[in-house]
C-alpha cells in the first residue's frame, strides 16, 4: 500500500470502530457483498494468482478477451443471506443500482 493508501484505510477503521462502540447493532445492519466472474470456456480468472518460476520469471498467461462467463452476486449481513443473482457478462452501475433498488 501506498502511504496514502494506508493513512485511508486506517482512517476508515477507526470510523467504523467508532460507529461499533457507539451502536452496538451497527455491525448487525451493514449488508456485505461480493461478486465472482465464472468463465465459460476453460479460463481462470487470475486476478489474485501470482507465479513464480525459476525457468521463465517473466512468465505471461493470455485468455481471450471475448470469452463468455456469468457473474454471480450475492449479499448478507446479520438477519438474512441475500440470494444470488446472475449476470451474464460483467455487473454494469445500472444493473447493480436496479438490484438494490429493486
Amino acid at each position: 500500500l501506498t502511504p496514502e493508501a494506508r493513512a485511508t484505510r486506517v482512517s476508515f477503521c477507526r470510523q467504523f470502530l467508532a460507529k461499533m462502540k457507539e451502536d452496538p447493532t451497527f455491525l448487525s445492519r451493514v449488508l456485505w457483498t461480493d461478486e465472482a466472474a465464472f468463465y465459460l470456456h476453460d479460463v481462470i480468472s487470475i486476478n489474485n494468482v501470482y507465479y513464480w518460476s525459476e525457468d521463465n520469471p517473466n512468465i505471461v498467461f493470455e485468455k481471450p478477451t471475448a470469452s463468455p462467463k456469468v457473474t454471480v452476486w450475492a449479499g448478507f449481513n446479520a438477519r438474512f443471506l441475500l440470494q444470488p443473482y446472475f449476470y451474464d457478462g460483467n455487473v454494469t452501475a445500472e444493473a447493480y443500482c436496479s438490484l438494490i433498488n429493486n
